[in-house]
């Protein structure tokens, strides 16, 4: 059984994974624009693109079918069972 305490904790730590995946989405597209022009190496890397661009479009996929992210579902019956007040609606929409 999971106590209101660790349903807080992972709570937390799914809001934390999922600001690092919007920054990796928002900041990695623009740190790949501007090190494709300055010749950074690091940025044509294979897997880093795949994981990115998968990412992203996993992001339009949701965003077309007007379906809410998994990590927002997660969080909020998370915060829900540690007698935390959930935000409704989407994660982006709730933080900007």
């Amino acid at each position: 059984m999971l106590s209101p305490a660790m349903a807080g904790v992972l709570a937390d730590a799914i809001l934390a994974a999922h600001v690092a995946v919007v920054g990796f989405v928002v900041i990695g597209e623009c740190l790949f624009l501007i090190g494709g022009r300055r010749g950074w190496r690091w940025v044509r890397g294979f897997g880093l693109r795949i994981v990115h661009l998968l990412l992203m479009g996993f992001v339009a996929g949701q965003a077309w079918l007007g379906a809410v992210c998994p990590l927002t579902l997660w969080e909020q019956a998370l915060r829900g069972r540690a007698g935390q007040a959930a935000y409704s609606g989407s994660f982006i929409e709730h933080w900007l």
